[in-house]
């Protein structure tokens, strides 16, 4: 998912940073919503996975120290890494669909005929 989602991103940069002549914007702006709604989705499950691989994480760490098991330390340090790994990748799929809310705002600008690009009134 991480793949798909950087091209698509790179994708609709490119088609905003063209000219935009022969770009119908209401398809484009609907086409983006759909992928825009297929990627808020990957990140609810990847949040739901996060969680509560964090419940079982903090269940493990508990036990192990309750227990003083090795093995149970041993499945709590595992938790713990893979726990890294799952935030990691849910905040880079947060950071890109906030991305993908700024990439619509362009495309609504564009549809309606006010290129930030030749606009600077929004630095002021």
């Amino acid at each position: 998912m991480t793949k798909q989602m950087k091209q698509y991103i790179e994708q609709t940069e490119a088609v905003l940073n063209g000219d935009g002549e022969a770009v119908d914007w209401e398809e484009q702006i609907k086409h983006h919503l759909v992928m825009t709604g297929f990627f808020q989705h990957e990140r609810l499950v990847h949040l739901l996975i996060t969680v509560l691989f964090s419940l079982l994480g903090a269940g493990f760490v508990l036990y192990a120290a309750a227990s003083g098991n090795i093995l149970a330390c041993a499945l709590a340090g595992i938790t713990l890494v893979l726990l890294v790994f799952y935030i990691r990748h849910y905040f880079f799929l947060e950071n890109r669909v906030q991305q993908l809310y700024r990439l619509y705002e362009r495309m609504r600008e564009r549809a309606r005929g006010k290129d930030r690009r030749s606009d600077r009134s929004f630095l002021r």
